[in-house]
């Protein structure tokens, strides 16, 4: 009896392995390929005078765990987050928003050197930063790309928090897409940029 069975099963077996291909043996399917996004950098700004302020070192950048991947995060119903299937930022988001604050702050001409860890100089301020939000919001439309951003300052030296503030920034998609998202967060992430710089500036010593 079981050699009957076995042999009445034998001709399923190429159907069994049809149904654990799945979909990849069907005519014309292709591997969808992902979309990466990233930041442009800053317009290029003219070099000025070497700067004579304090050094300034960005701490390693923190994040919420919902904005700490290179997944696109949107938001369509109510409170509920989701990611784009097919569509990536080029890096996590916090550090991406890093590099910008660092070309923004280094554009100021009122620091004398922007340092990150493990740089072998003693930083007289040092900003730390958490990123809270990084996302396409559906609820209108056009969808809206918001960026929410909370930073400290820090004298390392007297061991103190200077000032401390949230920042938001927002800017209008082009177009309801990962696209228009990633066109949007550009625009955000440049008015944020300037708006932490000029908080960091805010508590410089006066030059005379």
């Amino acid at each position: 009896m079981k050699s009957l069975a076995s042999s009445a099963l034998r001709p399923l077996w190429p159907l069994f392995l049809l149904v654990l291909a799945g979909c990849s043996l069907l005519p014309g399917a292709e591997p969808v390929a992902v979309q990466r996004y990233a930041l442009g950098p800053l317009a290029a700004t003219p070099a000025g005078n070497e700067a004579t302020g304090p050094t300034l070192l960005l701490a390693a950048p923190r994040a919420l765990a919902e904005v700490a991947t290179p997944r696109m995060l949107y938001q369509r119903e109510g409170h509920r987050l989701a990611y784009f299937a097919y569509s990536r930022w080029a890096d996590e988001p916090a550090r991406m928003l890093a590099e910008r604050l660092v070309e923004a702050l280094e554009d100021s001409g009122r620091l004398a050197a922007v340092v990150r860890p493990g740089t072998p100089v003693q930083a007289d301020l040092r900003l730390e930063t958490e990123l809270l939000a990084f996302v396409q919001d559906f609820h209108q439309t056009p969808s809206r790309f918001h960026i929410r951003l909370r930073a400290r300052l820090v004298d390392p030296v007297r061991r103190r928090v200077v000032a401390s503030r949230l920042f938001t920034a927002e800017a209008e998609a082009p177009s309801d897409d990962p696209a228009g998202g990633a066109a949007a967060a550009e625009r955000a992430s440049r008015s944020l940029a300037g708006e932490v710089v000029a908080f960091v500036l805010r508590q410089l010593p006066i030059e005379r």
